[in-house]
C-alpha cells in the first residue's frame, strides 16, 4: 500500500460521504482513454485537499495523485475495456488525513462515448414526494441508493423507489416549502447497458413547490401537477384522493390498473368535467367486485383532452 510524506495521524471522524461521477473521455489514441473523475466537497473549513487513487484490482491502487483543493481530475494513459477502481482521502491543512472513501468501479469501453441517460422531467407529486422521470431503463441498484441525489437548499431523502415500467425514481423527502427554488443533482445512476452510461455529472435540475390556491390566469397546461394523496394509503381507514388541473372544460377518464398491466376498478370513464382543480375523484383501494385489492403498487391512468399522466398509488394495510 502507498505510503505518505508529513501526514501526522489519521482523521476517523472524516471518513468521505461522497458523490462519485466517472465520465469516459474521447481517447487520443486507439489503445488509451481518459476519464474525468468528480466528487462532491467535504464541509469542514480547514480542508486542504485530496489524494486521488486508482487500480484494477480493488482496493489494491497502483496510483496516488495528490490533485489538492479539487473536486475532479482528468485521468489519463488508461486501458481500453479494462475495469478500474477508484477511491479518495481528504487531509486538512495541518496534514492529518482521512480514511478512504467509498470505492467506486468504472469500466472503460470504447463503447463509453454513447448518449448518456436524460432527466426527461422532475415534478413535486406534494410535498414529501419528488418524482424523477427518466427516458431510459435504469440499473436499479443505483437509482434506488439515496446518496445518489443530493436536493438543495438541503433537503433530506429518506427513500429512494425506481418503477421500471414507467422508468421512473420516487424519492421522498423532508417537506418543501412554496417559493423557493429547489436544485436536484444526481450521482452515480447508469442505465441497464453493458457497459452502462451514466447521467450527465453536470446536470442541475430547478423545480419549485407549487401554491395550493389555483389562481385565475393559471397558466398549467391540461393534467400538469397530477398526483394523489395520500399515499401510500390503507384503504380500511381511508381513500386516496386523485388531484388534477385542467385548463379548459374536457372529458375525462381515470383508471387503475396494477402492476402487470390489469384494469382494477375504472373510477369515471368520459366524464365531463370543468375547468380548474379537480380533487373529488378517487380510489377506496378496491376492485370492481368490491374486493379489496392486494398490498402493493398500483397505477392511475388519467386521460384528459387526448393526454395522459400515469402515477403510482400504494396500498398498504401497516399500522
Amino acid at each position: 500500500m502507498i505510503g505518505f510524506r508529513n501526514i501526522k495521524k489519521h482523521l476517523p471522524f472524516r471518513l468521505l460521504t461522497i458523490i462519485w461521477i466517472i465520465t469516459a473521455l474521447p481517447p487520443a489514441r486507439a489503445q488509451n482513454g481518459s476519464v474525468l473523475a468528480s466528487w462532491s466537497r467535504n464541509l469542514e473549513p480547514d480542508l486542504g485537499g485530496y489524494f486521488l487513487y486508482y487500480g484494477t484490482v480493488s482496493k489494491n491502487y497502483i496510483k496516488e495523485i495528490d490533485v489538492q483543493n479539487t473536486t475532479s481530475h482528468q485521468v489519463d494513459g488508461l486501458s481500453i475495456n479494462t475495469a478500474y477502481y477508484f477511491a479518495l482521502r481528504a487531509y486538512d491543512k495541518q496534514g492529518n488525513i482521512s480514511h478512504f472513501s467509498r470505492e467506486v468501479l468504472f469500466f472503460l469501453s470504447d463503447n463509453n462515448n454513447e448518449p448518456a441517460p436524460k432527466v426527461t422531467s422532475v415534478t413535486l407529486r406534494d410535498k414529501t414526494t419528488l418524482v424523477i422521470q427518466f427516458d431510459r431503463q435504469l440499473n436499479r441498484n443505483a437509482a434506488e441508493r439515496t446518496d445518489n441525489y443530493q436536493i438543495s437548499p438541503e433537503i433530506k431523502i429518506s427513500s429512494a423507489s425506481y418503477d421500471a415500467a414507467s422508468k421512473a425514481v420516487t424519492l421522498k423527502t423532508d417537506a418543501h416549502h412554496p417559493g423557493i427554488e429547489y436544485v436536484l443533482r444526481l450521482g452515480e445512476i447508469t442505465d441497464t447497458s453493458e457497459p452502462p452510461n451514466s447521467v450527465d455529472p453536470d446536470g442541475k435540475y430547478h423545480y419549485e413547490l407549487a401554491e395550493t390556491t389555483v389562481q385565475s390566469g393559471n397558466t398549467e397546461s391540461t393534467l400538469e401537477r397530477v398526483y394523489n394523496y395520500p399515499n401510500p394509503f390503507n384503504p380500511t381507514k381511508n381513500v386516496t384522493h386523485i388531484r388534477y388541473f385542467l385548463d379548459e372544460p374536457c372529458k375525462v377518464s381515470i383508471s387503475i390498473y396494477d402492476v402487470q398491466e390489469k384494469p382494477v376498478k375504472n373510477i369515471c370513464e368520459n366524464d365531463w368535467k370543468l375547468s380548474g382543480e379537480h380533487t373529488r375523484d378517487f380510489w377506496d383501494g378496491r376492485n370492481e367486485n368490491g374486493l379489496l385489492a392486494a398490498t402493493g403498487i398500483y397505477f392511475a391512468k388519467i386521460i384528459a383532452n387526448g393526454k395522459m399522466q400515469v402515477i403510482k398509488l400504494a396500498v398498504t394495510y401497516s399500522h
